[in-house]
């Protein structure tokens, strides 16, 4: 992926587009998990409290 990076100008806007989408992807998995997990614990909390 770097060596597209370096190899010419006129993909710099695509390369930076992969480095950002790298970034973000990471951080969306991790919000969709932390959101599946918080509704784990409400499913399973709603049958205890009644």
């Amino acid at each position: 992926m770097s060596d597209s990076c370096i190899r010419g100008a006129g993909r710099q806007s695509a390369c930076t587009d992969v480095r950002t989408k790298s970034q973000v992807f990471p951080m969306i998995t991790a919000l969709t998990g932390f959101a599946i997990l918080l509704l784990i614990i409400v499913v399973l909390r709603v049958p205890i409290a009644f």
